[in-house]
């Protein structure tokens, strides 16, 4: 069954609407302790446990519970709710009733004659402390927690109706010999908090109405077509990467766009050179392309499989160089989407840690997704022209083939196989095969330097058949290393090994790691963000 636009962005709204009660909570939770420490410095020792005192206790008790419960895990939208009504009514009914015992206390204590002047005093200082504190707590809900302006309306009028004339319409039962007999409210004092607590309505509708109208504006302006953009994940050079939801669609999507500022002509044929491109490949191992388009006000736009996993650069980062075994086993899979590309005349020109990713596909956590084919080239294609800046170096200077840095132009697909052997590389000893203090350095050592093999450096023993591979992969020349991916994908799995890297153990990895990778923004293509030397050109 069809999912309705409304039921697509359940998720998001009841996400928003979780975090702002915690954010209105925890600003009015701070409010009230400071409220606290400065009550307890001016009423006496004594009072501390009084009535008043008790009462301005409970408010903060009730946010920081409110605050605890919408802090932690997902809650459904009735629960929310039902914790701003009920936590906002609780708040409310505390400081109506504390605000009719709180000033009377304070003069108690010191009072030296008990006039009804004084207690007069101490009942427009309770009005005025009901009319401030209340105005402050209805004003921050109706600018935090996004509501209709119906039902900021209806809360503020119900709540606030009951916040300011119950405690004016009933008196303690021991008031009257505080007070001495001082008549009891008059209509005029009725229609003054009135009047002021209609003020106070009128704002926080306002207030409510013009915020929730943006959200609104800011919702429609994200729409893409059957897309509606959720969450901003990452920026590059070629676009920003959404998650996003689909009108009718249950499948999780992130959207790339290429931004108006833009949109010169190159940029437009590169970016649309790759969609169509990546459009092509089918692997597995491939990122997929859903649908591609252009708005209404020009913004161009493609769409493609949400990946929940991490990048290499952040796996390595949480628990440090692989096992061969592991390295092997992402190795074969990005070599595989590899062969396909070559195979059609792709090359991709940028593969690093960054862009090849690990995501859960079917039962195997630690299924390989190559991503940003940003600068994926045609190799002998007539029909599409060099698309880069002329002279620009095109990649990532750690992991670009010597002939790449020579002539961007004249990379194959060998200089692929040198990227992805790099890659393999830091897998398996957590840092680069070259390293220096700017990108010339580097790339003179990719030019001239030759590498230290990898079991030298890696804290896990190496088969010498994959240190030979990989050393390989790494020669200065392309005719010096394996003739295609196909080779290289064979020579791997010839590659002797003790240990296997199987989903159990990925399982295992994933469950001890899992939190550290997956941070709320990393469970994307994050590969798409990242900026390469040629798209800063």
């Amino acid at each position: 069954m069809a999912r309705t636009y409304s039921e697509t962005h359940d998720e998001a709204e009841r996400a928003t609407l979780q975090s702002r009660i915690a954010l209105y909570a925890r600003v009015a939770l701070w409010l009230a302790i400071a409220t606290d420490v400065l009550n307890m410095v001016m009423i006496p020792v004594s009072s501390w446990l009084s009535t008043g005192a008790l009462l301005d206790r409970s408010m903060t008790v009730v946010l920081a519970i409110m605050w605890l419960a919408a802090r932690g895990q997902p809650r459904s939208f009735r629960f929310l709710r039902l914790l701003d009504a009920v936590g906002f009514g609780l708040i409310a009914l505390s400081m109506s009733v504390m605000s009719r015992f709180m000033a009377p206390l304070l003069l108690l204590d010191y009072a030296l004659e008990r006039s009804p002047s004084t207690f007069a005093v101490a009942d427009g200082f309770s009005g005025q402390f009901l009319i401030c504190g209340g105005a402050i707590l209805f004003m921050l809900r109706a600018a935090i927690v996004p509501s209709p302006p119906r039902l900021t309306l209806l809360v503020t009028g119900l709540f606030g109706g009951a916040f300011v004339f119950v405690p004016m319409m009933v008196r303690p039962a021991w008031e009257g010999s505080i007070y001495l007999g001082l008549p009891a409210n008059t209509g005029g004092e009725l229609l003054s908090w009135g009047v002021w607590w209609l003020i106070v309505t009128a704002v926080c509708t306002v207030t409510s109405a013009v915020i929730y109208g943006l959200r609104k504006d800011v919702r429609a302006a994200q729409r893409l077509g059957q897309y509606t953009l959720v969450e901003k994940l990452g920026e590059g050079g070629m676009g920003a990467v959404y998650r996003a939801s689909h009108a009718r669609l249950r499948r999780p999507t992130a959207i790339k766009l290429l931004p108006v500022e833009r949109l010169s002509e190159r940029a437009v044929a590169r970016f649309e050179n790759e969609v169509q491109l990546t459009a092509e490949l089918t692997h597995p191992n491939t990122i997929t392309v859903f649908d591609y388009g252009r708005t209404d006000d020009g913004v161009f736009y493609y769409a493609m499989e949400y990946l929940d996993g991490a990048n290499l650069a952040e796996v390595v980062a949480a628990s440090g160089a692989m096992p061969p075994e592991r390295a092997m086993h992402i190795l074969l899979q990005a070599a595989g989407a590899l062969e396909e590309a070559h195979r059609v005349g792709l090359i991709h020109r940028d593969i690093k840690p960054a862009n090849i990713m690990l995501a859960r596909q079917g039962v195997d956590p630690d299924a390989v997704k190559l991503v940003d084919f940003g600068l994926v080239r045609p190799v002998n294609r007539d029909n599409t022209g060099d698309l880069t800046v002329d002279g620009a170096i095109v990649g990532t200077p750690s992991y670009m083939a010597p002939e790449a840095i020579l002539d961007p132009n004249g990379a194959g697909p060998a200089s692929d196989l040198y990227s992805l052997a790099a890659v393999g590389y830091f897998l398996i000893t957590g840092d680069h095969v070259f390293s220096g203090d700017s990108v010339v350095e580097i790339c003179s050592h990719h030019l001239h330097s030759e590498p230290t093999p990898p079991s030298a450096r890696s804290n896990h023993p190496v088969p010498a058949e994959l240190d030979e591979l990989l050393l390989e992969c790494l020669a200065k020349k392309p005719e010096q290393r394996p003739a295609s991916a196909s080779e290289l994908m064979q020579r791997l799995r010839n590659v002797p090994i003790d240990a296997t890297w199987d989903v159990t153990v990925a399982e295992r990895w994933w469950a001890q790691h899992g939190n550290d990778v997956r941070g709320p923004r990393s469970a994307v293509t994050m590969g798409h963000a990242h900026l390469t030397v040629a798209e800063a050109s």
